[in-house]
């Protein structure tokens, strides 16, 4: 593999206010001054908040687009994932994302990156044991349940961190990955399946301030990841 280059406040509003706005009772045909959708109304009433109501629907547009052509897919199994994880992609971290930031890749997620966990529920283990059993080959496979798209998409994480769509900042308390930003990218899918794949960043606990790494990536909808952002988008910036 290549290395990729660097590249509301709260309001109130009393709806008694809307009352002038209503139409004559004698004559039903006349709209003269009624808005007549509600991105209009909204402008009237509330200026501000109808503004940034439109301008996130902008942004956010990106997520309907038709997408990129995506990097190749993998299609090892488990353990020679984990080889070539190791062999072409931790070489690869810290990537560099476009406002320049550097993201670091962790070995110990890998488990996480899959999804990767024993078919026994009653067995729960650790990433590091998971690892370690894959590294001396005491791996089995089929004992193990991981989400294919993930295993066979892991290796566009560099393409969608350098070269994302758009930046976010990740809604809070949405979703089960807690984390602070999300990269979001929308691939042209031959495939049926989710066409948008996001990846989760957050500061490393109890590391320096500045020390990023990506904590998980997986497909989703492009509603879904609409649900994902918060506010405007920090890169690119307009």
């Amino acid at each position: 593999m290549e290395p990729i280059e660097p590249v509301s406040k709260l309001f109130r509003y009393d709806c008694k206010n809307l009352s002038e706005q209503k139409l004559s009772n004698k004559d039903s045909n006349r709209t003269e001054g009624v808005p007549s959708d509600f991105r209009k109304q909204l402008s009237i009433v509330l200026p501000d908040m109808a503004a940034a109501a439109y301008t996130r629907s902008q942004h956010l547009s990106v997520l309907d687009a038709e997408g990129s052509l995506h990097p190749p897919h993998n299609y090892l199994n488990v353990a020679d994932t984990l080889q070539k994880f190791k062999a072409e992609f931790l070489p690869l971290s810290p990537l560099i994302d476009p406002r320049g930031r550097k993201i670091l890749i962790i070995k110990n997620n890998f488990p996480k990156f899959l999804n990767l966990r024993p078919m026994d529920k009653n067995r729960p283990m650790r990433a590091h044991t998971m690892i370690e059993k894959i590294e001396t080959n005491t791996f089995v496979e089929t004992e193990y349940a991981f989400e294919r798209d993930r295993l066979q998409s892991l290796f566009w994480i560099p393409d969608i961190v350098c070269r994302p769509d758009a930046i976010y900042r990740k809604k809070k308390g949405f979703g089960v990955v807690e984390a602070e930003e999300v990269y979001v990218k929308v691939y042209k899918k031959q495939n049926v399946g989710s066409p948008v794949k996001v990846v989760f960043t957050h500061r490393i606990q109890g590391g320096k301030k500045k020390d990023w790494i990506v904590i998980s990536s997986y497909f989703t909808s492009r509603s879904t990841a609409k649900l994902y952002t918060e506010g405007e988008p920090l890169w690119p910036v307009k």
